[in-house]
């Protein structure tokens, strides 16, 4: 069409059933082999006639197949059979509504695909500790964007290490191993800074410290316990006591888990 000079052509990409146009802004809607690919033809067809002017012209081609009493006819009459077929055993997409019906309901039932689901739904929720990559001190992270400090290649500890957390008072208590691991990490006087995320999304920040430190901190952290067994830990504000810390608590952010589930020892 622009190569044959018209003018005053414009084209916008959108949701075929949420038009972003106005009520009764066109004389002619086409669309040309495109319904039966919605999934949802109906509201896509109401769209259409929203948009169309009183008077106005609505045209809609699916297509049609070839006469039946031909070869040509008695091939897609087979093919249709077949993809009949396919779509009652869920093998055959047909729009994003089959196609989430399929994965939810129409594969074939086995425990592998119920496990996964298991795994997803458990991995949005999982807590994970990361501590700040390089032995950087928490003080020099103060001022660094959460999005921007760079981290370990694997977590400090994670939900799955939480063998009972108070809601109230943030404390938890993990398990030997990783209990073993924090008391493992280097710490100076100015501690280690620390990410903690959920579902791979970072929530915030805070510093993993040591209780002999006379230096103050204001933000979250865990102060490890000089007992080398294992003990209680906290997720604690400012140090060496409350009145350090300033700004909004971070620890019951909506992202993060309310009531992480016991775990066994």
């Amino acid at each position: 069409m622009l190569q044959a000079g018209l003018t005053g052509i414009e084209f916008q990409q959108m949701d075929a059933e949420k038009l972003e146009l106005k009520n009764e802004s066109f004389d002619a809607v086409l669309s040309l082999f495109a319904l039966r690919h919605f999934p949802r033809p109906s509201v896509a067809l109401k769209e259409m006639y929203r948009v169309l002017r009183p008077g106005g012209r609505l045209v809609v081609a699916i297509g049609s197949g070839p006469p039946l009493r031909s070869f040509d006819g008695l091939k897609a009459g087979l093919q249709r059979l077949i993809d009949m077929i396919r779509t009652r055993q869920g093998k055959r997409l047909i729009a994003c509504d089959f196609l989430n019906g399929l994965v939810q309901k129409r594969l074939p039932e086995s425990a592998e695909p119920e496990e996964a689901r298991k795994r997803d739904a458990k991995s949005k929720d999982k807590v994970e500790v990361y501590l700040a990559k390089g032995e950087k001190d928490a003080h020099s992270s103060t001022n660094v964007p959460l999005s921007q400090i760079e981290l370990e290649d694997v977590p400090l500890f994670t939900s799955d290490d939480v063998l009972h957390y108070d809601i109230d008072s943030d404390r938890f208590i993990l398990n030997d191993t990783a209990y073993e691991a924090i008391q493992r990490v280097k710490l100076s006087v100015f501690g280690r800074s620390f990410v903690l995320m959920v579902g791979k999304r970072r929530v915030y920040k805070g510093a993993l410290w040591d209780g002999w430190s006379s230096v103050t901190f204001d933000g979250v952290l865990i102060v490890r316990p000089m007992d080398k067994a294992n003990t209680e830990l906290q997720l604690e504000l400012g140090y060496p006591n409350k009145e350090q810390f300033t700004g909004q608590d971070p620890r019951h952010d909506p992202e993060v888990p309310r009531r992480p589930r016991p775990r066994a020892r």
